[in-house]
């Protein structure tokens, strides 16, 4: 099964033919074991933020298993408050936010729209965040990152030199930052920091490892509870597994994989 990658285009007259070329450099980096989807958001000249996350939601709806989400400009900006507003369904594994305004406090000042001070806290526990700035965006400025990185200190913070606001149409290093993080592990987005030390000491830090034990040895591990397992559930619905109904047939663990191995 192909891996979903949900990409969402800037505002702006012509921002959709713009950022295709943003969606199809990521496309070629990632390789066919990745499907970017790319689909044109509506008024793009006068984006409604409810409408695009609308959209967002039919898009995530459509998908099958788990999704990367990608987001330029206005769109990264949408693409966090919809992560922060709603209770979004599917799993989603990662955040990577391209050139997005900070609308608040020392970014662009607006009388509605503005991120709450407490946006960071309602994201998805544990969810991958990446933020990525040209130095010379001419459009989103660079001091808006900071600004970011502030309110978001569990973030991957990328600044670049050269590019412009499309970064010279190039995506390869959020291509490279999306496979190094589904390498460094895969387990749902939602579980807290105990849990994931709990599970990593046991030795599960991979989904399908859990198609070779019971949900009760699981929930047996130190830290573990219901809402953890659900989650760990759902991720293994996701991409048509589920936790093993006979462990006591299974001898071996399958092996964690190491760094750099596809």
């Amino acid at each position: 099964m192909k891996k979903h990658v949900l990409f969402v285009q800037g505002a702006g007259e012509g921002a959709y033919e713009e950022d295709r070329k943003l969606a199809a450099s990521l496309q070629d980096a990632l390789g066919v074991e990745y499907e970017v989807r790319y689909p044109e958001m509506p008024d793009e000249d006068n984006p409604q933020v409810e409408a695009w996350k609308e959209k967002i939601a039919r898009e995530l709806a459509a998908t099958d298993g788990e999704t990367v989400l990608v987001g330029h400009s206005v769109g990264a900006f949408i693409l966090l408050e919809y992560l922060f507003e709603e209770e979004v369904e599917k799993l989603v594994t990662g955040l990577f936010l391209v050139a997005a305004p900070y609308l608040g406090t020392g970014g662009w000042e607006v009388e509605e729209g503005a991120l709450p001070e407490d946006f960071a806290s309602k994201l998805p526990e544990g969810l991958p965040v990446f933020l990525y700035h040209g130095r010379d965006d001419e459009i989103v400025p660079f001091e808006h990152l900071a600004l970011y990185a502030e309110k978001l200190p569990q973030a991957t913070i990328r600044e670049l030199d050269g590019g412009g606001h499309q970064l010279n149409d190039y995506l390869s290093r959020v291509a490279r930052d999306i496979e190094r993080s589904r390498q460094d592990g895969d387990l749902p987005a939602g579980l807290g920091g105990p849990t994931r030390r709990a599970l990593a000491a046991a030795g599960y830090t991979r989904v399908e490892q859990f198609t070779v034990v019971s949900e009760a040895e699981v929930l047996r591990l130190h830290g573990m509870g219901p809402k953890a397992v659900g989650g760990i559930r759902s991720a293994l619905a996701a991409r048509g597994l589920s936790f093993a109904e006979n462990p006591e047939r299974v001898t071996k663990l399958p092996a964690r994989r190491k760094e750099g191995m596809p």
